[in-house]
């Protein structure tokens, strides 16, 4: 992935390009940051994320007009070279001054919490949302592809 390029899509490999991503951010704190882990080293179906798990990579969306550098979707790389990236976010991700919403807030934020990472700003969970929306599916048939 090192040399990666993704039309509309900022991909953070190092400490520099996190602190002036992280910087980007926090220009505003009146948005709702869309946030998603992804993760290897579990199995979420039977391990729980309670020190289990590491994060390789995350996203954050928090709309079409905010360039990160290449564009307004970010993908934070956590992975082999790249690993470490993730905890230059750690001050933004535990700060309740900026708020997110995650896909699945109670397993990223395990997840997170293995690396250290203490999430706060709770502005919304969309597996709950989508609980809410339609109680009817049955448990586990949550998910980002229906």
């Amino acid at each position: 992935m090192k040399n990666l390029k993704l039309d509309g899509t900022t991909i953070v490999r190092t400490k520099e390009d996190a602190r002036k991503v992280v910087a980007i951010l926090k220009l505003y704190p009146e948005r709702i940051a869309a946030w998603d882990t992804e993760t290897i080293g579990i199995d979420p179906k039977i391990q729980s994320p309670v020190g289990n798990g590491q994060v390789i990579c995350a996203s954050a969306f928090i709309g079409p007009d905010v360039n990160f550098g290449n564009g307004p979707r970010l993908l934070i790389d956590n992975f082999a070279d790249a690993e470490g990236t993730l905890m230059e976010f750690k001050e933004y991700l535990e700060s309740e001054d900026y708020l997110k919403c995650w896909h699945n807030y109670g397993f990223d934020r395990h997840i997170l919490f293995n690396h250290g990472i203490d999430c706060k700003g709770f502005g919304g969970d969309t597996m709950h949302m989508a609980r809410l929306f339609d109680p009817s599916l049955m448990p586990g048939s949550y998910s980002l592809e229906r």
